[in-house]
């Protein structure tokens, strides 16, 4: 079974793709597969504009398109993101979430 992790940094965006695998009779073992990072500086000026940038946002959301084929090839059945506390505020969240959702994959 393989398992990943997204994680949505202030400054970059990070994948984790984790297969198991059996070491002993009930002994199992994670091993990584795939770790990307790509630096899309999603908290760049935000102390200044109380906004995230229109382009790294859509950097960001073109970088978890990336992640979600390689998700797909890597036939992950389960996984988890989490994101900065850039996304902390609802209507930050809202934006990006509705771009990823209306951008075509």
């Amino acid at each position: 079974m393989n398992l990943a992790a997204i994680d949505i940094g202030t400054n970059s965006t990070r994948l984790l793709i984790a297969g198991t695998k059996i070491i002993a009779e009930n002994n199992v073992a994670v091993v990584p597969l795939v770790r990307e990072m790509k630096i899309t500086r999603l908290g760049k000026n935000l102390y200044n504009t109380k906004k995230i940038n229109d382009e790294n946002a859509s950097l960001t959301i073109e970088v978890l398109k990336d992640y979600q084929k390689l998700l797909k090839s890597y036939n992950v059945s389960k996984y988890r993101t989490v994101g900065t506390r850039v996304l902390g505020r609802q209507q930050m969240q809202r934006s990006l979430c509705i771009g990823f959702l209306l951008k075509p994959a």
